[in-house]
């Protein structure tokens, strides 16, 4: 009877805290798409975001915005052309790790350099990028290329990875994305979330991330006030269904389903880029063994196209000559024991302890974390806090940057466009305005911590990028930013718009 109880223990710790190697590929296969995707999208802004010549140089970055722990090699140097060798030895790295080619040494590559290119320009980032940056720290610690990677083609056979995988860093990896979702509900505290439930309204109207079918939703209050409380309590209580202990296959589709089309109605509604993406692409770890065991039954058939696509890559990758400098990467489990080597156990461990108390001290401060374990986090830049949409505006506002021209004409600077009239009108879908989602998340957190700074080198960037690239008679000769607030309850529509100058400097 023991030994049936220790038996069903065992199994039951390898469902809820192991990950089946087949989930790790696919997660490895996401994050390199994405990273890639990120790279191509960041790569539009190069100049404006990473450079000296942009919106952020790093003395500005070092005095004002990081911690002197923080470690970036993208603050080696301020040129354009430094920082366009980074995105590119980046992109090569992102490459290797998405085919699974020397993937422990692209792991860490990729974690580095995306961390220190998180770090080089805190002020345009959002949840999603620290949810990658994360995915990939926890990534370091597991055998990403078990399967579908050139790594496992071509590997000895006397070492295969056993189907699940359990550790400490299997555990570390499936808790992150329920850290994610639980300490963003303990946060959204505010009376929106639990009594008006008009958070998901006001976030529509009031926020200049809002798209046209977000725009539409919005003439529902009272369905967006049913979504608000689900929201919440999916949030709050759906992490806890992905480690239910019975039925717990099942249980975790239906709860991923659930959270995904939580993510994809998000993207749909806000403009967010990557970020429901990231999103949907956690959860892929907790996919089952037999939600695998299914598609390989269902697709995986004799002569179907995926079987002899693998095929064809097995038979490429053996005929290519790597074996001169391949060396077969030394396997992180031993035997089927699926444990790790001690040190790396308590390694991961403490790493998981600390994430956790961090995340507790952002709800309330009620743990002391030692200040060399604090340094540790700056360190590695796993410090985080999940705090989307927990404080929204109550008034519809957005920005308005306006330059004047050397002929006396204005233009819009976010899109580039001629204005009209100085009274300005709400925009139909404010998110359009922008040149991507970056600059929208940027000037939308323009008043906040030094306005003055942030809008003297933003003002610099806009018209040396106009000037360089226009004649004499259509240079930029000034420019203003502008808050303009929204009066709903105005019937008059000359009164209707409130615009608030924070901003105004003559080029130089």
């Amino acid at each position: 009877m023991k030994s049936l109880i220790w038996k069903v223990f065992k199994y039951k710790i390898n469902e809820l805290a192991g990950i089946d190697i087949r989930s790790l590929a696919a997660l490895r296969i996401a994050i390199g798409i994405l990273v890639i995707l990120d790279l191509i999208l960041r790569s539009r802004d190069l100049e404006a975001f990473y450079t000296d010549n942009g919106i952020l140089p790093r003395a500005l970055l070092i005095s004002k915005y990081i911690s002197q722990w923080n470690i970036s090699i993208h603050l080696i140097n301020g040129n354009v052309y430094f920082q366009q060798i980074l995105f590119i030895t980046e992109g090569i790295f992102a490459v290797c790790f998405l085919i699974g080619f020397k993937t422990r040494l692209a792991t860490i590559l990729i974690w580095f350099f995306h961390s220190s290119l998180h770090i080089r320009n805190p002020l345009i980032l959002y949840g999603g990028d620290d949810a990658i940056r994360l995915l990939l720290f926890w990534s370091m610690f597991l055998p990403m290329n078990g399967k579908w990677s050139i790594d496992s083609v071509k590997r000895s056979d006397s070492f295969k990875y056993p189907q699940q995988i359990l550790s400490f860093a299997t555990l570390a990896l499936l808790i992150q994305p329920a850290l994610v979702y639980i300490f963003t509900a303990l946060l959204k505290s505010g009376t929106e979330w639990h009594e008006d439930g008009t958070a998901i309204y006001k976030a529509l109207v009031n926020d200049q991330a809002a798209l046209p079918f977000g725009i539409f939703l919005s003439q529902f209050p009272n369905l967006l006030k049913l979504l608000t409380y689900y929201v919440w309590w999916l949030e709050s209580i759906g992490p806890f269904f992905l480690f239910f202990p019975f039925f717990t296959g099942q249980i975790r589709i239906i709860t991923i389903i659930l959270f995904c089309l939580l993510q994809l109605g998000i993207g749909s509604s806000l403009r967010l880029e990557l970020f429901p993406w990231t999103s949907c692409a956690m959860m892929i770890i907790y996919l089952p063994c037999s939600f695998w065991d299914y598609v390989h039954l269902k697709f995986y058939k004799p002569n179907s196209l995926i079987r002899r696509l693998n095929n064809n890559i097995y038979t490429l990758v053996n005929n290519i000559p790597l074996k001169q400098f391949y060396t077969y990467q030394t396997p992180l489990f031993i035997k089927d024991s699926l444990i790790l080597p001690i040190i790396y156990n308590l390694m991961v461990g403490f790493f998981l302890i600390y994430v956790l108390a961090f995340n507790i001290n952002n709800v309330k401060l009620i743990i002391k974390i030692p200040i060399n374990a604090y340094i540790m986090g700056r360190v590695l830049n796993i410090n985080q806090r999940w705090g989307m949409y927990t404080v929204l505006s109550n008034t519809p506002a957005w920005t308005e940057i306006v330059g004047r021209l050397a002929n006396d004409t204005f233009i819009d600077l976010k899109s580039n466009n001629p204005i009209k009239s100085m009274d300005f009108t709400k925009p139909k879908i404010i998110s359009s305005t922008y040149k991507s989602a970056r600059w929208l998340f940027y000037i939308a957190r323009l008043p906040e911590l030094d306005l003055n700074l942030k809008c003297i080198y933003l003002g610099r960037y806009l018209c040396n990028s106009w000037n360089k690239t226009h004649s004499r008679e259509e240079a930029l000769k000034e420019i203003e930013i502008f808050i303009v607030k929204e009066n709903t309850l105005e019937a008059d529509e000359s009164n209707r718009y409130e615009k608030v100058s924070f901003y105004k400097s003559e080029c130089r």
